[in-house]
């Protein structure tokens, strides 16, 4: 459309192509949000590979191990990185997640650079798809996201 960077309207959010071929289904899993919300962060924020480390998380929790999803559990494995350049953190796609050294995860094929994909995007309704699902979290657009101590905090055996 009309928009050179993304600005959406009320009750929208961005949400880029790149994210549909990652494995993003709308209404998005609720342990969507619930990674968005301590790490206080937006969907658009996200790079096409965070998506996919989630996309792989949610299926093998759910249908190899059978167990529920848990947010420990998640930042055992993963932390938090930030991308960017010279200039600073990137606006768009600025965060993504790693697999911490110490973890045993499996190997798969995971394309380290995506040409223009912040260029594909468009605005989706951020609203309540059933009375059991909530909404992505709306933090507001922001241009920059600020750290967290939830970005850091690593879950103990204690």
């Amino acid at each position: 459309g009309a928009h050179t960077r993304p600005h959406p309207p009320p009750g929208f959010t961005v949400c880029f192509r790149a994210y549909l071929l990652r494995g993003l289904f709308l209404s998005a899993h609720q342990f969507l949000r619930c990674l968005l919300f301590p790490y206080g962060i937006q969907l658009w924020q996200l790079t096409p590979n965070a998506l996919l480390h989630i996309a792989i998380f949610i299926t093998i929790c759910e249908s190899f191990l059978g167990i529920e999803l848990h947010f420990g559990l998640w930042k055992k494995v993963f932390f938090l990185k930030r991308h960017g350049n010279d200039q600073g953190p990137f606006v768009i796609g600025g965060i993504g997640f790693s697999v911490r050294a110490e973890v045993k995860w499996f190997k798969f094929p995971m394309k380290e650079s995506f040409q223009d994909w912040r260029q594909q995007w468009l605005y989706v309704r951020n609203e309540v798809a059933s009375s059991s699902r909530a909404g992505l979290p709306n933090v507001g657009y922001v241009l920059d996201a600020e750290q967290k101590s939830a970005w850091s905090t690593v879950v103990t055996d204690q």
